[in-house]
């Protein structure tokens, strides 16, 4: 699942550098924008729950259990 990571963290940096450049646009285009930033809080919450699935797996091969 980590094979993922890089490329989910250059499309959330291209989004982001997308974000930037309508924000600083003399008149930006709010709905592009509301779906860019939309686009990158799903992005977002995919990085998180890889982690969270590698911090997970990586305390049950220390021989970490659940229930301490």
């Amino acid at each position: 699942m980590t094979f993922k990571l890089p490329s989910l963290l250059y499309k959330s940096a291209l989004i982001q550098r997308e974000i930037d450049a309508e924000q600083t646009r003399p008149r930006p285009d709010r709905l592009r924008l509301m779906r860019l930033k939309a686009l990158r809080l799903k992005l977002m919450e995919r990085l998180h729950a890889i982690e969270r699935y590698a911090a997970m797996h990586s305390l049950h091969r220390d021989g970490a259990s659940y229930a301490s």
